[in-house]
């Protein structure tokens, strides 16, 4: 055998380097890939089985993906049913997306509290979040939605009785102050008729016979005409069934006059109110 010269031996060295790094690159190509189908296929998990609304929409809209707790939030029974749409068809205020598409631009949105129209077309409370993502296929929007109905429903219930309590001791504080009854009155019409989202708030007073009854205190909401002048000397046999209901402690709720029989109309068409 013919012996190698040194710089024979340097350059198979060289070759043989060059050969375990293709090796080594190849080896490290092939454990890249394997992780990245093992991420796609974690993503993939997670997309799914997320407890919030996933939505991967393109940029004008169109859905292109979504799990089925997302389906589930627009009333939808399968994800597939989505697929195609535009999110935007389900916003109540088509104004939100051009506030989400602004903050998106500004590197995402975070919390936004949004109206849905559902399928059925009942409404929910949503809070989103979103962002732009890019994949192979170019840019998207992804977006994270959570149905905040029944918190949003909780909460002004909370707020409501919290301002009842209030409204509750305001009128207590005044009648038992020295402020004057008839003012005492008038301001805690308006605080019960604010409190209820009414139009007007009345007190009526029975003469000492029980014959006549009177309007003596009237709140009416803004741009509400007065009726308190047009409802004094009622005889009381007008309101039989009112009265009835009333002595023995009853709350009454019409909520549509209109369907009361007539002698339960004649105070609604004199105040010419409905409900």
């Amino acid at each position: 055998m013919q012996d190698k010269t040194k710089e024979q031996l340097v350059e198979e060295i060289e070759t043989l380097r060059g050969k375990l790094a293709e090796l080594e690159q190849e080896k490290a190509g092939r454990k890249w890939m394997g992780e990245l189908c093992d991420n796609k296929a974690k993503y993939r998990i997670l997309f799914d089985s997320s407890l919030t609304g996933q939505y991967v929409t393109e940029i004008e809209g169109r859905i292109v993906a979504v799990n089925k707790y997302g389906a589930e939030v627009m009333g939808f029974e399968q994800p597939e049913d989505l697929i195609g749409r535009n999110i935007t068809d389900f916003y109540r205020n088509q104004k939100d997306r051009e506030k989400i598409i602004e903050g998106i631009k500004k590197g995402g949105v975070r919390s936004y509290d949004l109206d849905i129209v559902k399928q059925d077309n009942s409404i929910i409370n949503a809070l989103l979040s979103t962002s732009l993502i890019e994949l192979r296929e170019g840019k998207f929007i992804l977006t994270s939605a959570m149905d905040i109905t029944q918190r949003r429903e909780a909460e002004r219930i909370i707020n409501h009785r919290l301002k009842f309590e209030e409204t509750i001791a305001d009128v207590s504080t005044r009648f038992v102050g020295g402020t004057d009854i008839d003012d005492a009155i008038n301001a805690s019409l308006e605080d019960i008729g604010r409190l209820n989202g009414v139009s007007r708030a009345y007190v009526f007073m029975v003469n000492e016979a029980g014959t006549m009854a009177d309007n003596t205190h009237e709140w009416c909401a803004t741009g509400v005409s007065q009726q308190i002048d047009n409802l004094k000397n009622l005889p009381i046999e007008m309101f039989p069934w009112s009265l009835d209901e009333l002595s023995e402690g009853k709350v009454m709720q019409i909520d549509d006059v209109s369907k009361l029989p007539d002698e339960r109309r004649v105070l609604a068409g004199i105040s010419h109110i409905n409900s």
